[in-house]
Formats: structure tokens, sequence, C-alpha cells
């Protein structure tokens, strides 16, 4: 009886990570759409850690041949050993060790705000160089405006590491931000432009899930956050309140 309630509980937080990982699903969706009808398509991700990413992409994407950077030797080496048919190697993003217009797609997800603002100019052309002309840079962050940095500027500053760990279940030696800097959907878009780069979409991902054991306990709630979700998107700038969102674009 006690494995049982224990399995039921981990696959209804796997349905709950599913969920939050719908910004994971919009960066293979617009890898996917690219790569598709081409014989053969290099793709490379920058901060690819253990390669998770470029392995999902390889599974229903053949044609991809995939590259994965990050300045992590651990990161690679624990990835090169699984993560077959992927060519890891190590490079900083500032200066990446490659030629000029190699790839058809560079991917990079939940890395840019990893790096200090003023680096970023230097980062984007770093991309720019790297990406054939046409090709497709498919870029997920953090929002910085989302709807709980929104809510934390109205509680008392007393509170915000108390409700922080309530609200979000924050563990231990979680409690400091480790990003450089967050961007606001509109602010990055202008600063990829900037960069050479022509915008064809903007996708939201999701708003992130308050208390999420007690949506494990209780799977209607996730019914009536998906439903809120939804909604959400519907709102002009609604997409501002969202956790995440992806960034589509093409070398001009």
């Amino acid at each position: 009886m006690k494995d049982n309630q224990e399995n039921n509980i981990r696959n209804k937080s796997q349905h709950i990570f599913i969920y939050h990982a719908k910004f994971k699903r919009l960066l293979y969706k617009a890898v996917g759409e690219y790569a598709a009808g081409k014989e053969r398509c290099k793709i490379l991700d920058i901060g690819c850690g253990k390669g998770n990413d470029l392995s999902a992409l390889c599974e229903s994407n053949p044609n991809l041949r995939a590259f994965g950077m990050d300045v992590s030797g651990e990161n690679l080496a624990a990835g090169g050993g699984v993560k077959k048919g992927i060519n890891f190697f190590q490079g900083n993003a500032l200066d990446i060790p490659v030629k000029d217009g190699v790839f058809e797609i560079i991917i990079t997800s939940e890395m840019i705000e990893h790096i200090e603002k003023k680096d970023a100019i230097r980062f984007i052309g770093e991309l720019y160089r790297v990406l054939k002309s046409g090709g497709r840079l498919v870029v997920t962050t953090p929002s910085r405006h989302n709807y709980t940095s929104l809510l934390s500027k109205i509680v008392p500053a007393v509170f915000k590491n108390k409700l922080r760990k309530l609200v979000w279940h924050i563990r231990p030696g979680q409690e400091s931000n480790p990003h450089a800097y967050e961007y606001t959907p509109r602010e990055l878009a202008a600063l990829f432009s900037c960069g050479g780069f022509f915008i064809e979409k903007i996708k939201a991902g999701v708003m992130r899930i308050p208390l999420w054991p007690l949506f494990v306990k209780l799977p209607f709630l996730l019914l009536f956050w998906k439903c809120l979700d939804g909604l959400i998107n519907i709102i002009p700038g609604g997409i501002n309140l969202k956790h995440n969102f992806v960034l589509i674009m093409k070398k001009g």
C-alpha cells in the first residue's frame, strides 16, 4: 500500500514537471519546424549541460547533427558517457571556439540570465557569428516581470523569505537567486534585434505553480491552474506574467 502511494505521488509530480516543461516543448517545436525537410542540419546547444535537450531533439529529428558546448567539463563528462551521437566540447559563451557561419540552428536554454548584462551584446555577437545566414536561433529564459516578482513588491520585506519558502517549497541552499540579470520579453527582443537578428516569435511558457506539493495531493487544482494559465495568454501583455518565455529568431 505504501509503495502504491509513493508511486502515485511520483507520477503526479512528474505530471506537474511535464506541465512546467511547456517552454521546452516550444523550443523543440521551433527546432523541428526549421529542420523538417533538410537532409542534414547542424545544431549547437550553448550551455548544454549534460545534453538532455539535444538528446530529445535528435530522437525526433534524426537529420540533426548535434553539438553541445558547456563551460563545465564535469557536465560534459557526465553527458558524454550516455548521450551517443552528440559532439561535446568545452567553451566560453563569450568566445565560442567555432568558425564563422557553421550552424543552421543554435539553441540556448535558461542560460542568458547567467551572463552579466554588460556582456550580453558580446554574447549575442558570438551567436550571430557562428550561425549561418538565415539560420534559426531559439532562446529560452525566465521573465523578469512574472507574476511572482510583481507579488513580491507588495509583500513586506520581513515576510518575503518566509513567503518564498512556503509558496515555492524552496529547499535549504536555494534561497539566493544565481541569475546575473533577468529580462522582460520586450527588452530581450530589442537586444537581439540590435544584434542583427529578426524576431519571428515570442512565446510564453507557464506560470509557476505555488505550493506544488498541494497540487500533487489535489490534482483538480492543476486543472484549475492550467485553465488560469491559458486565460492569461488571451490578455494583452499577459506573456509578462509567465515564468518563462521563448524567443524564436533568424539571422538576417
